[in-house]
């Protein structure tokens, strides 16, 4: 088994001057595509109380100053229907490892 090491010393090497080789293409960047949205309509008893609501799950892009994207923000909207202008809005943020101290 002492030659897997060698093989794989060669393998690196040889990957390693391809892609330094002069002349070289670059490769074509794979195209990003538009940020999607899952609409979903349930209906449901919360404390005796009948609710209809619409689920949106979807993507933001963030974007550069090139409109670029650089960052993608993955959300879940609960939307109550026939809701009044002016009930109480939540907001959430889990942004996974490092994200509290973020903030």
């Amino acid at each position: 088994m002492r030659t897997a090491p060698a093989f794989l010393f060669c393998l690196l090497s040889l990957s390693v001057a391809v892609a330094a080789a002069p002349g070289a293409e670059e490769p074509t960047p794979t195209p990003v595509p538009e940020p999607r949205e899952f609409v979903t309509e349930h209906q449901a008893s919360f404390n005796g109380v009948e609710l209809a609501y619409r689920v949106i799950a979807g993507e933001t892009y963030l974007r550069d100053l090139d409109g670029e994207p650089k960052a993608s923000i993955f959300a879940f909207s609960y939307l109550a229907k026939d809701a009044p202008a002016d009930r109480p809005v939540t907001f959430v943020w889990n942004g996974g490892p490092g994200s509290a101290s973020t903030w």
